[in-house]
């Protein structure tokens, strides 16, 4: 069985090399660059999920294979199996914001930056922004990125139809809780591992732990 892993935003296939190296005595694991990240050139900085999966699922081989994805790439992985037809054995979505749901702290996250940006200089403004924002509009990808954050799967999601694993970590900042329940909720044949310790990238944080969920979750499938 192959195991393909894919890394999230501001990251490369090295961040999987701890997961990578527990898996291979007994799996075919193969860790990728997406395009714009790592070694793997932008193609196009107008690129949305769905380009990315299709990009992907040109790169894979789907028969009989595992396909991980975390956060972005957990994103994309579910867009790839909600979409194209398959011969997947199963998914696991690690830390993935799969669906949008915009509340009064993200809208006064929103209006906060748009007033900065009108009264402060470029060289100013780039101290009120994540680090995330900052990469992403040094090498071309922030309407990418954009165009990420906003993007919901709440009709596609229920389309994927082989067994996922949702992997949340209880302290995340990035993708709550009940963001993860509810894609659970969505998800038909899928379960949710919550690592109540941990933040965004549970498989940096403690690999031990989240070596264990993926394996019980590999052997059952």
């Amino acid at each position: 069985m192959k195991i393909f892993l894919i890394h999230g935003w501001g990251q490369s296939k090295e961040v999987w090399n701890k997961i990578k190296s527990m898996l291979e005595p007994e799996y075919q694991v193969v860790a990728i660059d997406l395009p714009g990240f790592g070694t793997e050139p932008l193609i196009s900085e107008d690129w949305k999920i769905p380009d990315y999966a299709e990009w992907l699922y040109n790169e894979i081989d789907t028969n009989n294979s595992v396909l991980l994805g975390h956060s972005f790439g957990g994103r994309v992985a579910a867009y790839l199996v909600s979409t194209y037809s398959t011969n997947l054995k199963g998914l696991i979505l690690s830390g993935t914001p799969g669906l949008y749901r915009s509340n009064l702290i993200i809208k006064l996250k929103v209006l906060r930056y748009k007033f900065l940006r009108l009264i402060l200089p470029e060289t100013i403004l780039q101290k009120f922004r994540t680090e995330e924002d900052n990469h992403s509009r040094a090498n071309g990808l922030r309407k990418i990125r954009n165009h990420a954050i906003g993007f919901d799967q709440t009709k596609t999601l229920s389309k994927i139809r082989i067994p996922t694993c949702i992997i949340v970590g209880g302290k995340d900042p990035d993708v709550s809780l009940s963001i993860s329940r509810e894609m659970k909720k969505l998800i038909p044949n899928s379960i949710i591992e919550i690592l109540p310790k941990l933040g965004h990238n549970t498989f940096l944080e403690n690999p031990n732990i989240y070596y264990g969920k993926i394996k019980n979750f590999i052997k059952g499938i």
